[in-house]
């Protein structure tokens, strides 16, 4: 198919751009910024805003994210849900000053999709967001070590992608910047001085009056074979007077200085400088200021957003992205930790689906629940789940481990609005062998099975058995604590039979214990109910 190019001076479309952070902060850049149409509209006319703005200055608005956890096909590759939680936590701190929050929309979604887990481009990243995305919220996808080479990148028209080895620092802000319209404080340097790759100019040099860039795959929709250029002002260093040009040219805003250096950087410890002079179109020298988020300083040296940039954020969340803004479910932020009840410290279980339970934490609504194996490392999480319980039953069976190693457990209470509590004190367990779960005393029975097992919640149980001859009896269940909850009579036929049983929906997750009971013997087998 021929490919079509479109040549636009200045056509300018949302921003967009990949951010590289520790322990990965120095990859590079896999594709071009650019500037939406509707940031230059918002800067050409602050008044038409201004009544917005006014009216909202002093409120918090709520984003809802939908976090969508990428795996393999095999389900392997992910990382822990509380480090994905823990880059939610550490995004709403870095946008505490812009008046917008972040909550996530339950449930978190889990993809197994190779292809998607690891892509080649953000254009095969943006297919697959649609086919996955929720609607009404922003969807954000967690994917292997680089996404499409990158630590993450935004797509107008689909979702944000994050690498799961770049979770720490600010590149979810950097990213969800993006995401709420801004461009980079460098934009128009990803490319040089031409989108097809000819040299950058020297910065011993003085810079050139305008560059070009490509953001074919930052619309606000796909254009397949499709190639589209962009021409941008280059920033000068005066915020005011004839030679000032801060509010056309580059990221457009004043309160952010000129910035060429689209390449990850190190700065100065004292000021957060750069360590190297740039000339503009003047010849006027100076360096680049990495405070700002929207920048490519590394970590450690960027800390926020600035005000121009918080407003034209809020302006557009309220004029472009209003089918984002929601309300949490809860408002609640805690310190208290939740303690740790069974199984107790030292403990030795039983290995079948082992039943974990601790108190509840005030203000919280639901609760990490993480079991791992020790020493604690890549690979020993063995099951993580959030639930709304103050306990949870395993569906495993877990085999002795050695002493030295045992299994641990620990709990982070949390709410889909907060993310920043800390996991409360661990706990280590131990297990016996795993025991038969059903014991037969009954002449002539050669075979009983129960199944599903875990049972869950209003399902009927199915029972099945070989007898030698036909039994009267009665079914019998009885809770934990051997108290009897539930009898049934019943006629077993001879031969191989089949049972169903329909118990009370209403009964709690956990260990039961299933009798058969006749005049010749009884059989009885372990139960577990689950949600």
């Amino acid at each position: 198919m021929m490919l079509r190019t479109l040549l636009l001076l200045p056509l300018l479309l949302l921003s967009s751009y990949l951010l590289a952070q520790e322990p990965f902060e120095w990859l590079s850049c896999g594709s071009p910024s650019h500037k939406s149409a509707w940031l230059k509209n918002y800067q050409a006319n602050p008044s038409q805003y201004a009544p917005l703005l006014a009216a909202k200055s002093n409120s918090t608005q709520y984003i809802g994210l939908t976090i969508h956890q990428v795996f393999k096909d095999d389900s392997t590759g992910s990382i822990p849900i509380d480090q994905i939680l823990q880059s939610v936590c550490q995004l709403n701190t870095d946008f505490a000053a812009t008046g917008i929050q972040f909550y996530v929309e339950p449930p978190i979604s889990k993809i197994y999709d190779t292809d998607f887990y690891v892509h080649d481009s953000v254009s095969q990243g943006g297919q697959k967001m649609l086919q996955y995305n929720r609607d009404s919220s922003l969807n954000v996808y967690f994917v292997a070590s680089a996404a499409a080479g990158n630590c993450g990148y935004n797509l107008p028209y689909a979702g944000v992608a994050m690498s799961n080895s770049c979770l720490t620092g600010h590149t979810f802000a950097h990213e969800l910047g993006h995401a709420l319209g801004l461009p980079h404080t460098f934009i128009g340097w990803e490319g040089g001085q031409s989108w097809n790759g000819s040299p950058q100019t020297s910065f011993s040099q003085p810079a050139p009056t305008q560059v070009t860039i490509n953001y074919t795959d930052f619309k606000d929709q796909p254009y397949p074979d499709t190639l589209i250029i962009d021409t941008l002002l280059v920033e000068k260093v005066p915020r005011t007077g004839p030679n000032a040009n801060c509010g056309i040219a580059a990221d457009g805003f004043c309160d952010t200085p000129a910035d060429y250096l689209a390449y990850r950087w190190v700065c100065n410890s004292t000021d957060a400088s750069s360590t190297i002079y740039q000339l503009d179109p003047d010849s006027v020298a100076f360096l680049s200021d990495g405070w700002y988020i929207m920048s490519y300083a590394l970590s450690s040296c960027q800390v926020g957003f600035s005000q121009e940039q918080i407003q034209a954020m809020n302006a557009f969340l309220l004029t472009e992205r209003g089918h984002w803004i929601g309300q949490p479910s809860s408002l609640d932020s805690f310190s208290n930790l939740s303690t740790l009840l069974s199984p107790s410290q030292n403990a030795i279980i039983p290995a079948e689906y082992p039943l974990f339970q601790w108190n509840a934490t005030a203000g919280a609504t639901h609760y990490l629940f993480q079991l791992y194996k020790e020493p604690m490392g890549g690979g020993q999480v063995i099951e993580e789940v959030i639930v709304a319980d103050t306990f949870f039953q395993s569906n495993r069976i877990l085999s002795p481990r050695p002493n030295m190693f045992p299994y641990s457990w620990r709990v982070m209470p949390l709410t889909y609005n907060y993310f920043c509590a800390a996991y409360g004190p661990t706990q280590q367990f131990n297990t016996n062998s795993p025991t038969a779960l059903i014991d037969l005393e009954m002449p002539t029975l050669s075979d009983f099975q129960l199944g599903p097992n875990p049972l869950p919640q209003g399902q009927p149980l199915q029972i099945l058995w070989t007898l030698g001859g036909e039994k009267m009896g009665q079914w019998r269940i009885f809770n934990a604590q051997g108290q009897l909850i539930w009898e049934q009579s019943a006629q077993l036929q001879a031969g191989a039979g089949r049972y169903q049983l329909q118990l009370p929906t209403d009964w709690a997750s956990g260990s039961y214990f299933l009798q058969f009971r006749s005049k010749t013997g009884e059989m009885q087998g372990k139960l577990f109910i689950i949600k």
